[in-house]
């Protein structure tokens, strides 16, 4: 199969249909459990590690309005995230809630990868040509990996609030729960060589403790309950 870009006219082209495989993972990290004892006038006293837990989950809307989003707009089906076309706009609406007591620094990234119809991996470059990636304030330019896989598009670090920890750092959002929202155009321009893939977005977040933490190493976020 060739890649390529193409505009030919729309009479002459064969609508695309892609299959979509939306994905949702979260990662986490929790403090080391610590106790303090004292025997001076035998009273003992154990302080507990606090937690950090996240909890999240993720909606999907085809060519939806996103300022009329509420409640009761209906989600889009499976159905429908299998028959994508050129021209749809595919909103992801990621929330994201620290239940835990610890505040914590979160970073997350949004991967953007596909395979064609024969399960072959679709070029990252070539598939920047058909998607474009939004947030609610601009356009998104994403990091290709060095083997041309797929598209991250990374975030900065903020801080969650825990239920009991509060924070006012300058990165601190004042507030135990986040939304992250994505708007996704399949344009218009891609041709008949995108029938048939399979759309693969994966959300990572990751969330480490904030208080006595100033750098925070990635490196040692590893989720809570690890799937076996």
């Amino acid at each position: 199969m060739t890649y390529q870009n193409t505009r030919k006219d729309n009479n002459k082209k064969k609508k695309s249909v892609i299959v979509i495989s939306l994905l949702l993972a979260f990662v986490l990290a929790v403090g080391s459990i610590f106790a303090f004892f004292s025997d001076v006038i035998d009273i003992k006293t154990v302080a507990t590690a606090g937690t950090l837990e996240l909890e999240g989950g993720a909606k999907y809307y085809i060519n939806v309005d996103f300022e009329a989003i509420d409640e009761t707009t209906p989600e889009a089906s499976e159905a429908e995230l299998a028959c994508l076309n050129p021209g749809d706009i595919l909103t992801v609406i990621i929330d994201v809630e620290n239940v835990g007591s610890k505040s914590a620094w979160y970073l997350s990234e949004f991967t953007l990868r596909a395979t064609d119809a024969s399960n072959n991996v679709v070029p990252a470059n070539v598939l920047e040509l058909a998607f474009t990636v939004e947030d609610e304030a601009e356009v998104l330019v994403g990091s290709i990996d060095m083997i041309n896989e797929y598209i991250v598009y990374s975030d900065t670090a903020i801080v969650l609030d825990g239920t009991y920890e509060i924070e006012t750092h300058v990165n601190a959002i004042e507030d135990t729960a986040i939304s992250k929202v994505f708007f996704i155009t399949f344009e218009k321009s891609a041709g008949n060589e995108f029938q048939g893939i399979k759309l693969t977005l994966d959300y990572v977040g990751k969330a480490i403790q904030f208080r006595n933490n100033t750098v925070p190493k990635w490196s040692e976020a590893v989720p809570l309950n690890p799937t076996p």
